[in-house]
């Protein structure tokens, strides 16, 4: 009597473990762009496609397990504090140390006119 009741123990509990299943499809991964550049998310992925996000915007996938990807500009954006492993959220890149700053320009070329987004490299030639 006692083998039998461990048995279905045993296999109530096999059971149980057998139909977890991952909350990916509850769980979506979000990105959001709380940078000030357009960025280009790129999968590494053959689960999901890649896309562009404006300033501002917000991507919801679902049904995602394989978050790899990377993005662009990485010169000008960055993965900010607030992103956890579902929820990526791009902000402005620190300066860098290096000499080079973006700079942005206006070329008026008529309405909706997009800035145009300029790298400046400078280097110190005194001696």
């Amino acid at each position: 009597m006692k083998k039998a009741l461990f048995v279905i123990l045993m296999a109530i509990v096999a059971a149980s473990l057998a139909g977890c299943d991952d909350n990916y499809d509850v769980l979506p991964l979000r990105f959001v762009n709380a940078s000030s550049y357009t960025i280009s998310v790129i999968s590494l992925s053959t689960k999901w496609g890649g896309f562009v996000l404006p300033p501002g915007a917000e991507k919801k996938l679902t049904n995602i397990r394989d978050v790899d990807y990377i993005f662009t500009p990485e010169n000008l954006v960055q993965e900010g504090s607030a992103s956890t492993e579902r929820d990526i959220v791009f902000v402005n890149a620190a300066p860098a140390e290096s000499g080079t700053s973006p700079v942005i320009v206006n070329v008026p070329s008529g309405p909706g006119t997009q800035p145009v987004v300029v790298n400046v490299i400078t280097t110190n030639t005194a001696q």
